[in-house]
């Protein structure tokens, strides 16, 4: 499953300040967190987007929605958000993959050997040299998102861990003073 940091601001798509930090989990094991300079954009439908700097939004490689939990005030939100456990809630990802590359796992296996790049398998591969297999082909799956709001000393984090596809993506995104703002 994927690991995810997601932001809403305001009805409005907002860039984040600096890039995101990124660690994946499979065969049992979490990688560190590495800076991917990859341009970051959250929306007010409640989605998080990477993709290639200098690319549209729309040629993401990977995105994830999730929906907020129902029965709860945004006191009690941001309270779990703030807490050990943080908020878990349910959310779709989607993402790419070849013939070369069939799984999110074989993609992870290919980034922690340093063969492929995050935003190399995203809405643009079709359009490219295609040296990870043929077409790229879009992955739409379930997804469980655990949100955790981390204050460092220094400035305040969002962590996405998001589980799917027996793997796991986690997001290290700075969120600024006002993050929560689509909250209230």
């Amino acid at each position: 499953m994927l690991l995810c940091i997601l932001s809403v601001f305001n009805g409005k798509a907002q860039n984040s300040t600096g890039f995101p930090n990124i660690s994946y989990y499979y065969n049992g094991v979490w990688s560190q967190f590495e800076t991917v300079y990859v341009s970051e954009q959250r929306t007010d439908m409640g989605e998080l987007l990477l993709y290639r700097i200098g690319n549209h939004p729309s040629d993401f490689f990977f995105k994830c929605r999730i929906s907020m939990p129902t029965g709860m005030n945004s006191k009690q939100i941001k309270k779990m958000m703030r807490s050990n456990v943080g908020l878990n809630v349910d959310g779709v990802v989607e993402y790419y993959v070849t013939d070369k590359y069939p799984t999110m796992k074989d993609v992870l296996t290919g980034i922690s050997r340093y063969i492929i790049q995050w935003d190399e398998l995203g809405g643009d591969y079709n359009s490219g040299s295609r040296r990870y297999g043929s077409a790229a082909i879009k992955k739409n799956v379930r997804a469980s998102v655990n949100l955790k709001i981390v204050n460092d000393g220094y400035k305040k984090w969002l962590y996405y861990t998001v589980w799917f596809d027996h793997v796991a993506v986690g997001l290290k995104l700075y969120y600024g003073e006002n993050w929560y703002n689509w909250l209230l």
